[in-house]
């Protein structure tokens, strides 16, 4: 490119104004042409890493995490580090499948809410207007509580979660009392958010349109492999996963990205510029690791 720049200032000392023109539309095909193979080569990196998945069905899955990669040329290598930890999710999934943990109640619950919850938020996202995503009424939000099935099912999905909870703490040492069950503000907030899950899966599921759309399954596909992973982790944690405490502060100063001490200094310090004055939509674009 820099090449071709001087080119540019060559070609405008020394020919007419219609020679600098072709000489830039040159230049810009030649610029178009190295985009399209750096995209290509981009594909052909991203389906070595997920040889199992199509290149059009790796974009939608790039394309579905809230615009992280859509500046593809500056976020390279952390697609390339998302895909990895993609193929590690699956790997796990599959494993997971061979010992039978997508029979389990508690998985089969668990996954059956949170397919729910995405069939829900991409229907909002969808069928929304004007910016503003789609959302129940008060009375529809209502009416799922007149049916009895409602509140079996609310019970089911929120005893299988404190039983992933209840699991969590025994495996660090911890006592049940640490899981403190739902109630208050918190009960409400959960009934209203599977209400809204329920009302508008139900819609989705009922819309055919919707329903055929190809990046539905392949969704689906990674979130059932997100929860079953985490779950042949959680259960094999204690006995096949296990660190030296050198093993971890090593790791921690090769990552200090993980280091929850840093990260408190960090917040504290980000605390103290916030109240001296300075503008918090700028730290938080600054700061925050939230994609």
């Amino acid at each position: 490119e820099t090449g071709l720049l001087w080119l540019l200032i060559y070609m405008y000392k020394k020919t007419t104004l219609v020679g600098l023109v072709l000489t830039a539309l040159l230049a810009s095909g030649f610029m178009l042409w190295r985009v399209q193979e750096n995209r290509a080569e981009s594909a052909k990196v991203e389906a070595a890493i997920l040889p199992g998945l199509t290149a059009d069905e790796i974009s939608m899955i790039l394309k579905s995490q809230n615009g992280a990669f859509e500046n593809a040329a500056a976020t390279s290598e952390s697609k390339v580090l998302f895909l990895r930890g993609l193929r590690e999710h699956l790997a796990l999934a599959a494993q997971a499948r061979r010992d039978g943990l997508d029979k389990d109640p508690s998985f089969q619950s668990n996954f059956g809410y949170k397919t729910r919850l995405l069939l829900a938020d991409l229907y909002a996202e969808r069928k929304g207007t004007g910016g503003v995503r789609l959302n129940p009424s008060e009375d529809e939000l209502a009416a799922v509580w007149s049916d009895p099935a409602s509140e079996a099912g609310f019970s089911a999905d929120i005893g299988a979660l404190r039983s992933i909870q209840l699991e969590m703490a025994r495996q660090r040492g911890q006592p049940e009392s640490a899981v403190t069950p739902l109630a208050g503000g918190a009960l409400e907030k959960a009934r209203k958010n599977w209400a809204r899950a329920k009302v508008l899966s139900d819609r989705a599921q009922a819309d055919a349109d919707f329903m055929a759309s190809p990046e539905l399954p392949l969704r689906i596909k990674v979130l059932e492999a997100g929860i079953l992973s985490a779950d042949y982790l959680r259960k094999n944690w204690t006995e096949k996963i296990k660190s030296t405490e050198r093993e971890r502060s090593d790791y921690l100063a090769s990552h200090p990205e993980f280091d929850s001490n840093r990260k408190i200094q960090l917040a504290k310090s980000v605390l103290e510029k916030t109240r001296s004055g300075a503008d918090f939509a700028k730290l938080a674009a600054e700061f925050s690791e939230d994609r």
